[in-house]
């Protein structure tokens, strides 16, 4: 099918020329180091075969369970194949053809945009370029290249850092105050409009030059790929532009490629989630606030443009967010160009559902149904199983849509979270089998059912999860955005008298996060910055102190379920 091949250049056609300005007018700050491609060993190939997982692989290729049976045979060749490779910078021409199988993702199967195509590369393709990755993510990690509000494809980075991060901005806003807006950018087929001389140009800019350059031009040029549906094989397409689909340096070349858009604006906050992006502002007035975005917004159409991007209006929306009890009638228009972007009372981002109050109530309704459609589930089949296999069940089918991104809506009234308490209590004398219908009248306190079973309630799963995050904010071992995010209480007390000393020899025993000012209880308090640091100030300090985190977690959860006795 030709209709996948030109995805891309279809997009790119819809994009307007601006034949003015150049793609490297929003880099800056040059990287004066050369990224040198480090030599290969047996050790490590063979390292990432034994950790290739057993899925479909593409042309060019063999099964991934015989490769890990014969490794010994083929490692010597293997690797003489990529060493010349990264030192010549040559990409063999063989392992640049994907095999793309079209899944249905909704809507009527007679419409070609309703499929997602999933490529699928062939696993010495995958060694290669794991090799490669590892090489490259190295020199950008070393030199602090990615953009620091890029939680997107990064080791140690997840969409819960990055909802922490918007939700945070957000809260900080109203408790100033202040209005926020937030806008949600959908990109049409990014990954597949990726200009190749485009991104050249960004990798020389970023130290990727001389054979390394010309390893990633070799990797990208001369691509092809044909689709296999219903048992089928389509003809060789030739591939124009765009990152390989289903590759391990595609997402990472893509970050590299947006990442000067932040650049764009010294007003406006982005938050980048791969291709998912969320633009920020904040102003005293609404006033204020349309005029600050809409001029801001016009140099984000020139990037665009001038990268070969396209924006989906239709799927762009942007939230006001204000307090829950100070409702405004005052409308206001946001535009990219001549489109108008449309006004959500909430979005779905990330996962999760933020609404413009952050009171949570649309996402924690939303995961309800969700979990009660699973306690339906667990009800038919309880009669044919035992206790372990329904505890299993509820952490596959329920416990994931408590933990998911807890941080950041946990902290919702209890008039939502309750909505989940009751469905954890059911859950919870499901599997024990007792009385349902003391969920509603109360006969048998659920405290012992929980104990009995080691689950911890749901409240205390945000206040666990909100512990965790702290203690890898003070251990450093999160990004580097959250590290000084807490602070010792002793560290705030500058005045030079023996209390201090005092205090500083109690803060290493003790632990004590120093709580900042607030203004309001609603959006102020509830600032992981301040919220959380009550919380972990409430822990034992034994508890806080352990140097191992699998220990304090542990440990943590031992001391919650022993408060339920």
């Amino acid at each position: 099918m030709i209709f996948f091949v030109n995805v891309g250049p279809n997009t790119e056609k819809s994009v307007p020329i601006n034949p003015m300005i150049k793609p490297d007018k929003y880099l800056t700050n040059k990287i004066q180091f050369d990224f040198v491609i480090s030599n290969i060993s047996t050790e490590e190939v063979l390292d990432i075969i034994n950790q290739l997982e057993s899925k479909s692989t593409g042309p060019r290729s063999i099964p991934i369970k015989l490769l890990k049976i014969i490794p010994d045979l083929i490692i010597t060749p293997l690797c003489k194949i990529i060493s010349n490779s990264f030192t010549y910078g040559v990409f063999p021409e063989s392992l640049k053809i994907s095999k793309v199988i079209p899944i249905h993702k909704d809507g009527s199967t007679q419409i070609l945009n309703n499929y997602r195509p999933i490529s699928l590369l062939s696993v010495f393709d995958k060694i290669i370029e794991k090799l490669m990755h590892k090489r490259l993510y190295s020199f950008l990690n070393e030199h602090n290249i990615l953009f620091r509000n890029q939680f997107g494809l990064r080791k140690n980075n997840s969409t819960v850092y990055a909802l922490i991060k918007i939700t945070e901005m957000i809260k900080e806003s109203i408790d100033n105050h202040k209005y926020g807006c937030g806008i949600f950018i959908d990109l049409r087929k990014a990954f597949d409009t990726v200009n190749h001389n485009i991104l050249l140009t960004k990798l020389e800019h970023y130290g990727i030059r001389g054979i390394a350059l010309r390893w990633f031009e070799s990797y990208l040029s001369s691509r092809k790929q044909y689709v296999f549906l219903n048992g089928e094989s389509s003809k060789l397409r030739d591939v124009s532009g765009g990152v390989p689909q289903g590759s391990v340096l595609g997402p990472l070349l893509f970050l590299l490629y947006i990442n000067d858009l932040p650049n764009i604006s010294k007003l406006l906050d982005f938050y980048l989630f791969a291709d998912d992006t969320n633009i920020y502002c904040e102003a005293n007035t609404l006033d204020e606030l349309e005029k600050t975005i809409n001029k801001e917004l016009k140099e984000l159409r020139t990037w665009l443009i001038v990268n070969r991007l396209s924006l989906n209006i239709d799927k762009t929306n942007f939230v006001i967010f204000h307090p829950y009890n100070k409702p405004f009638s005052q409308k206001i228009t946001i535009k990219l160009h001549k489109n108008a972007i449309s006004e959500k009372d909430s979005v779905k981002y990330l996962g999760i559902i933020i609404d413009s109050t952050l009171t949570w109530q649309f996402h924690i309704e939303t995961i309800s149904k969700k979990i009660s459609r699973s306690i339906g589930l667990l009800y038919k089949i309880r009669p044919f199983i035992n206790i372990k296999i329904m505890k299993i069940l509820y952490y596959s089918f329920v416990y994931p849509h408590l933990l998911y991104a807890i941080e950041v809506w946990g902290s919702a009234d209890a008039t939502h979270i309750n909505k989940l308490n009751t469905l954890q209590k059911r859950v919870v004398r499901m599997i024990t089998f007792s009385d349902r219908r003391q969920d509603d009248y109360s006969f048998q306190p659920s405290d012992p059912l929980f104990v009995k079973l080691g689950i911890i309630k749901i409240q205390d799963i945000f206040k666990m999860n909100v512990s965790k995050f702290i203690y890898k904010c003070l251990s450093k071992t999160n990004p580097t955005n959250f590290h000084s995010w807490f602070t010792l209480s002793s560290m705030c007390n500058n005045h030079n008298t023996r209390s201090k000393y005092i205090d500083i020899v109690n803060s290493i025993t003790t632990r004590n996060l120093f709580i900042s000012f607030y203004r309001t209880t609603h959006y102020g308090l509830k600032q992981l910055k301040i919220q959380g640091a009550k919380i972990w100030n409430n822990i034992p300090p034994l508890i806080r102190n352990n140097t191992c985190i699998k220990i304090f977690l542990n440990e943590l959860k031992n001391s919650i379920i022993n408060s339920y006795n």
